[in-house]
């Protein structure tokens, strides 16, 4: 599957928030990458950032687990572990659900 099929680059993000929101693509650049460390620093410190509608970024504990190593077919034991998560909100569970049934049709 190439890129074009599975996803949009970051360089595609950019191209297409500037000239939708009429910034440069630097500018546009600088401030996808201000709310990625925004994200990012929220997260770290434990607190949620929401976006009403869209969604709700958050950290979430992923239980420990038993494993096998691969290589070796050892046993061993994987820690709980401090993960991000994103809670899709209800205005883009709709779009994707609307988009979902003209699929169908």
């Amino acid at each position: 599957m190439s890129q074009k099929e599975s996803g949009m680059s970051r360089k595609e993000v950019v191209q297409i928030l500037a000239r939708k929101s009429g910034m440069t693509k630097r500018s546009t650049a600088e401030l996808l990458g201000n709310l990625e460390d925004l994200i990012t620093s929220e997260i770290i410190a434990g607190r949620t950032i929401t976006l009403t509608g869209f969604g709700t970024f958050f950290m979430a504990t992923r239980q420990g687990r038993r494993g096998i190593n691969p290589n070796t077919k050892e046993s061993l034991d994987i820690p709980d572990m401090l993960v991000p998560r994103f809670r899709a909100g209800s205005a883009l569970k709709a779009a994707v659900r609307s988009r979902g049934e003209k699929a169908d049709s």
